[in-house]
């Protein structure tokens, strides 16, 4: 039955006289007549809505073999039910010629129907009551030499989920002018079910966001060093990550496939085939050159899966297989800066290099000594390759140039010099060496 709620009832002649609850008319597809049930009954488990046959997939009559196809299903006081295997009877004919019989195939609620043989007449043959819970799925018409069988109930007038589901369509060629829920202004429709359109209006069709794969290269090497130097162990690490596509909506939420090898460049390192996350190298007494010491890294990978929206549409692309971008590691190799003082004059030979300290850093921009000197005669010492110095500065009233005699260093005086730890041999030095003795407080720039 279809249903009507009538929210005055006052308004309208009914035979009830419950002045508690409103009544609802129910329509009678089959007998084309409205009936009137109160909503207490209505909603109650003895309803005609919890009662009733939801769907019927039909039976087949061969002799005297009734078989009930699978998959009907039915609600008996709300109890959904369901046959999941053919029901098959052998259906008897009458006893004697002119002899007429009605049964009754009922749904019941044992997930299977039962047969329900009527009484033998010669006139008006009655179907057989029944008291168990159940639901007529068909009557049988039988006699001496005959069976008829009514066809399944037509489930067509029925507002039933399945019937709504399934057999209730919309079509509107006309764009709608503005955008409902999920659906956008300008959209048409074409024998869209109900359930795709309520799910076109509360559900819209969404995207996810792509986040491409990316690597991470490190190490524990940074810095400067003497050149010649011997590190006994540099470690280097790289990791990959596969991106992301999120929401993943039904995908494996990566953008990428996984890695395939881990690439590097540089002296020590060689490439990894691998389809970790993660890779790690090590490099023994590594001997560190002068200047600028590189290493880079890239992972390759494999292709992503396809991305998907919330509806599980293909959105964009997959990601092909393909390298991240390239991370570079250096350190870097120097000859170091040496500085000193005396009490007497300094001569630029590689015996003051000896005695001197040694500063491990660049020289090529200022260079910053505390000399610490007391009424003494200070000096410093810096490759040839550097830039040559020529100011020195302590504050606004405490500076001057460098490279003349009556300076406080004169200019530069270029000496082969060998490393003092027997690190490398035959550097060119510029050695500035101060002309008179000196008194320092706190640290000295010598500039460009």
């Amino acid at each position: 039955m279809s249903q009507i709620t009538i929210t005055n009832r006052l308004a309208i002649n009914n035979p009830y006289q419950d002045t508690e609850s409103d009544f609802v008319a129910m329509w009678n597809p089959d007998t084309k007549e409205i009936g009137w049930l109160s909503k207490s009954a209505l909603f109650s488990d003895a309803s005609p809505q919890y009662n009733k046959i939801t769907s019927e997939f039909g039976f087949s009559l061969i002799g005297q073999i009734l078989t009930i196809n699978p998959n009907w299903t039915w609600l008996i006081k709300k109890v959904g039910y369901s046959n999941i295997s053919n029901i098959i009877f052998n259906i008897p004919l009458t006893s004697a010629p002119g002899m007429k019989r009605t049964d009754v195939v009922v749904a019941n609620n044992l997930n299977s129907f039962t047969r329900l043989d009527g009484d033998e007449s010669m006139s008006n043959p009655i179907a057989p009551a029944f008291l168990q819970p159940g639901l007529i799925a068909t009557t049988i018409q039988v006699t001496f030499d005959s069976i008829t069988v009514t066809p399944p109930p037509d489930l067509s007038g029925y507002a039933t989920k399945e019937y709504v589901d399934s057999k209730t369509v919309y079509t509107n060629p006309t764009p709608t002018p503005v955008t409902i829920g999920g659906i956008p202004a300008g959209s048409t429709f074409d024998t869209r079910s109900m359930i795709q359109m309520w799910d076109a209006l509360l559900y819209p069709e969404l995207f996810p966001s792509l986040v491409n794969p990316s690597n991470t290269f490190s190490f524990n090497g940074s810095g400067v060093y003497e050149t010649g130097f011997t590190i006994p162990s540099i470690i280097f690490n790289a990791t990959f990550n596969r991106g992301s596509i999120n929401p993943a909506y039904t995908t494996n939420g990566f953008r990428s496939g996984l890695p395939t090898q881990y690439n590097y460049t540089g002296p020590g390192l060689t490439n990894t085939v691998s389809a970790s996350l993660s890779d790690s190298k090590n490099i023994s007494n590594y001997l560190v050159a002068n200047g600028v010491n590189t290493w880079a890294g890239t992972v390759s990978y494999s292709a992503g899966e396809q991305p998907l929206s919330s509806s599980g549409n293909p959105y964009n692309t997959p990601l092909p297989s393909g390298t991240t971008g390239s991370i570079g590691l250096s350190l870097t190799g120097t000859y170091p800066i040496f500085y000193g003082k005396s009490a007497t004059p300094p001569v630029a030979n590689q015996a003051l290099i000896n005695g001197g300290t040694k500063n491990v850093a660049i020289s090529n921009g200022t260079v910053n000594i505390a000399f610490a000197a007391a009424t003494e005669y200070i000096w410093f010492a810096i490759p040839q390759t550097s830039t040559d110095k020529t100011k020195w500065y302590v504050d606004a009233l405490n500076n001057g140039n460098i490279g003349t005699p009556s300076d406080l260093f004169n200019n530069d005086v270029i000496v082969s010099i060998n490393s003092p730890s027997g690190l490398w041999t035959g550097i060119n030095y510029r050695i500035y060496l101060s002309n008179y003795a000196t008194t320092t407080v706190g640290s000295m720039q010598l500039q460009n």
